[in-house]
């Protein structure tokens, strides 16, 4: 969803409740205003709402998912692209590949037929 739908959405859903709280109470659109600004201000005071603290923990929650993605990326690439300095004691190559003649691919399902 992009961000002028969402926008749009919250824009005509607020407009729409507004009109239903008006048309279904006795008020009038600037007690409701005021009764809206008084909620918000309370709510403001009972939570201690300081927009710098709250800036300053999304930050850092930012950061922290960063740094434990960065973590996550790295234990998946050290497991599934080892280093090659490590693999050196386990290669083995096999010397007997060149004893063997070469034999071209047959297609698929086709029986492999020697030619003389």
């Amino acid at each position: 969803m992009s961000k002028s739908s969402f926008l749009l959405g919250v824009i005509l859903g607020g407009a729409a409740a507004t009109a239903a709280a008006i048309k279904l109470t006795d008020t009038t659109p600037q007690q409701l205003k005021e009764a809206a600004i008084e909620k918000f201000d309370d709510f403001m005071e009972s939570n201690d709402f300081d927009t710098a603290t709250l800036k300053d923990r999304a930050v850092s929650s930012v950061d922290d998912l960063k740094q434990r993605g960065m973590e996550l990326a790295n234990r998946a690439n050290n497991k599934f692209n080892p280093d090659l300095e490590e693999m050196d004691e386990d290669l083995v190559i096999d010397n007997m590949a060149e004893a063997t003649p070469y034999e071209k691919p047959t297609e698929v399902f086709m029986p492999h037929k020697i030619q003389e």
